[in-house]
């Protein structure tokens, strides 16, 4: 987490399910490590990888918590960092997406008692052509 992030965490657990794809999933942790309100915790599941993704960018992101399970798929990856997120709330990021470093702080505007749910900003990039979908709910 970058130094000014640090002193503003935000109660979430950010969770990243990731299947051989290391090289998409270092970018997106270092987006979640950019962001200006941190989370809490960051939980990547490695969904039976190939070569185990903590091995290779565990010392990269030493705050990052890992856990490996057999390739059961995404839904069931997003389902086990749920069981292990210690947080009121939890925020899923794709290994293969990243996010706007104001990402966890633009949600945290939203957060009240009666909210269930954020649904936020998307940037679809495709080759050489960009879609960007403005949404807040």
């Amino acid at each position: 987490m970058n130094a000014s992030a640090q002193a503003y965490a935000f109660d979430t657990s950010v969770i990243i399910p990731c299947y051989n794809r290391v090289n998409f999933l270092r970018r997106a942790l270092v987006s979640v490590s950019k962001q200006r309100l941190s989370p809490t915790e960051v939980i990547v599941i490695d969904d039976g990888s190939i070569s185990p993704l903590e091995k290779e960018l565990g010392t990269e992101f030493p705050r990052t918590v890992w856990y490996r399970q057999e390739n059961q798929g995404v839904s069931s990856a997003r389902n086990l960092g749920i069981q292990k997120a210690h947080c009121p709330w939890v925020a899923f990021l794709d290994s293969d997406d990243w996010w706007s470093a104001d990402k966890l702080e633009t949600c945290s505007k939203y957060i009240d008692d009666n909210l269930d749910l954020i649904h936020h900003d998307l940037a679809l990039v495709y080759e050489q052509t960009s879609f960007f979908r403005r949404h807040v709910t």
